[in-house]
Formats: structure tokens, sequence, C-alpha cells
């Protein structure tokens, strides 16, 4: 998870910066930015779609040999429709975000990132009845507190230098982000809901989000081609989407093709993984490889001229993202402080991380039916990726 969850970022952010010719309506035909981020939902939901043809294949050719149980629990699939709307919601809203404050990097997401963890664990205590420990809460304090010591002084630098246009936009776009966050928080806690309680495989879960989503979505990408959105859009023909104009570049380009196609790829790794690991522990558990996903990438796209004025505090950010990880798993640390005589600390026994043999063979037996389609799609990944090096600079 944490390398799709790095790379994903990472190939969106080049896609978006490639140029290719599109349509007249867009400088006159001539070569532009592929800034297409609500048809990329789309296109994303249709990568998560592709996920459900497997599950089929996977369960047909298991069916005679294998027992009924391998196969998941029966579930009605419409108990994802809700999930899907809510994940179609809060990805638009954070493209609208990410868009208003995109002078400032990736530094908005990585701290809002810290709000998705902080609701999802309340949401899991409130609606799943579950229990976290004093270190889990330390943990999960610490790696916010790390995240804000990495982003937040960008963050302030970039309201007091810039404009109040920029401030005003920069706010916008940060209420957005905190509704997208809070929107996925709640997304998450529901589909661990139904995947524990129905014993849902992960391909199915995003195969049928990704049907109901890319319906939704593309009724919305639709619709927003007809929408004027003036100062909102980044095309000249001021649409809020247009879909043309992105098929058109997609034709033309290539190297535009190979992105789209390579972002398609690791987001449903991506969203697989995660999954993954809400079925074998818990959604907050998913949030917090994401937060250090989060902080990857923001190393990785920070420009180099940041890092002078920015390493002053980012070490200790990252040592509390660190020391968080291991206060959440009970790693060697925290072990060694509760052997300490000096310390009076009763070891809990920690039930998220242990997985009953039941789980564990359909974990394997998924494995094994996906290492060909895993295996190609890193090799084509990585591959893109030496691509997009070469002839991006």
């Amino acid at each position: 998870m944490l390398f799709s969850g790095t790379l994903f970022p990472v190939l969106l952010n080049i896609t978006e910066n490639l140029t290719g010719r599109g349509t007249y309506e867009n400088h006159d035909g001539n070569a532009h930015r592929f800034s297409h981020p609500f048809f990329m939902i789309a296109v994303m939901f249709l990568g998560e779609f592709s996920c459900l043809f497997i599950y089929v294949l996977v369960k047909w050719a298991r069916s005679r040999d294998a027992p009924i149980d391998r196969d998941g629990g029966k579930f009605n699939p419409l108990v994802f429709l809700p999930a899907a709307i809510i994940d179609l919601v809060q990805m638009s809203l954070l493209n609208l975000g990410l868009g208003l404050v995109l002078f400032a990097q990736i530094t908005p997401f990585q701290v809002m990132k810290g709000v998705t963890l902080v609701f999802t664990a309340l949401l899991s205590v409130a609606f799943l009845a579950q229990s976290f420990g004093k270190e889990k809460w330390l943990g999960m304090m610490m790696i916010v507190l790390g995240l804000l010591i990495i982003g937040l002084p960008n963050l302030l630098k970039n309201i007091e230098e810039d404009d109040k246009i920029q401030h005003y936009s920069l706010i916008a776009g940060e209420l957005f982000i905190a509704m997208s966050q809070m929107l996925s928080a709640v997304q998450l806690v529901y589909e661990e809901y139904w995947i524990h309680k129905c014993n849902i495989l992960p391909l199915a879960v995003v195969g049928w989000e990704g049907l109901f989503g890319s319906v939704a979505a593309i009724g919305m990408v639709i619709g927003f081609h007809r929408i004027k959105a003036k100062n909102f859009s980044h095309l000249s023909s001021q649409r809020l989407e247009d879909v043309l104009d992105a098929l058109k570049q997609i034709s033309s380009s290539w190297k535009i093709s190979l992105s789209v196609v390579s972002t398609v790829i690791c987001f449903t790794l991506f969203r697989f993984a995660g999954v993954s690991l809400t079925r074998q522990w818990n959604a907050t558990t998913r949030i917090v490889f994401e937060c250090f996903c989060t902080v990857f990438v923001w190393l990785v796209l920070t420009p180099q001229r940041h890092w002078v004025s920015e390493m002053n505090y980012t070490p200790v950010g990252l040592i509390l993202l660190v020391l968080g990880f291991s206060a959440f798993y009970n790693f060697v640390f925290f072990r060694w402080l509760c052997q300490c005589p000096t310390i009076k600390c009763k070891k809990r026994e920690n039930k998220e991380l242990l997985l009953s043999e039941e789980q564990d063979g359909n974990v394997g037996d998924i494995n094994i039916y996906l290492y060909i389609y895993l295996k190609s799609s890193v090799t084509f990944l990585f591959l893109s990726f030496s691509v997009h090096k070469k002839f991006t600079h």
C-alpha cells in the first residue's frame, strides 16, 4: 500500500503537467496542460470497476472445488452504492480544494490527512463499538502532530506572503479539503461495517464501488461539460470539465495515454490494498498507512529549493511520525517501556493485528489468484515511471 499510495499521486501530478493538442475550442487546438481532474475521477472509477471482472473470474474458477466461504459471505451489492456516492463527492471536493490551493503544493492535503485519522477513530468508536487503548490514542496524536509540524509552517508561510486573492482562495480550498476528508472518514467506517459484517472480499468491494461510481461519475462529467465555470476552470473554453478536449489530448499524445493508464492502475492497486487492510484490521489502520503515504508524496513533490528552509522542523515531524506508528502498533520501543520495572504498564494483546486462520487463508488465496495481475501491473508502473522521468525533464 505504501508503494502504490506514494506512486499514485506522483503519477497524477505528472499527468496533469503533460501537454498535448486538444480541441480547437481550447487554446486554438495548440498543446496545453492536461487539466481534467473530473475526467480523471471517472476514469479511476472505471479502473476500480475492472476489479469486478477479476472477482467474477476468480469466483467462477474455484466454484467447483473450493469451499463456499472462501468466496466471501452473501451480501446485497447495493450496500456499496452509498459508499460510491460518498467517494465521488469527496474526490470532487478534494479536486476543487486542491485547485484553489495549488500554489501551496501538497501541504494542505497533508495537514488535513490528520483530520481524517481523528474522525475515522472517533466514528469507529461511536458506530462500530471499537475500543482503542491508550497507546493507540497516543500514537494517533503523535501522527497528527507530526503532520502538522511538517506541513503547517509552510502553509502559514503561504498565507502570510501571498496576496488577498490567494489568501481567500487558500481558505476556501482548505474548507473543501476538510469536508472531503470528513466524508472520506465516513466512507471508510461505512465500508468497514459491511466488510466485517458480511465477510466481503476486497475485490468485490472495490469492483462494486467502481461500478456504481463509474455510472455516477460519467453522468457528473457529462453535466460538467455543459457548465461554464469561468474562473474555476483552467481551460480556455471555461467549461468545468471538457470531455472532448481530454479525449483529444489522450489520442494525440502517447505520453498522456501512458500516464493516464499508469495512474488508473496504480490507483486501483492502492484502493485494493486499502480495502484489504480494512478487512484484515480496521479503517483506522488503513488511514495510518495513508498518512505515511502522504508524507512520502510530500518528500517527492516538494521542490528542492524549499528543503533548506524546512529542514529545521521536518526531522522533528518525521520522528514524531515514526514514534506514533510505533506506539499505534506497540513496536519495540514501547514494548521496552512496558518491560521497564520503573513503569507500571499493563500489556494488552493487540487483537486488531491478529488474524484467524480462515482470514489468513482467504488473503493468501486472493494473492495467488491476483499474482499475475499484480506482478504485471507493478512492472508496468516501474516502466511508465521511468518513461515519465525521462521525458518530463
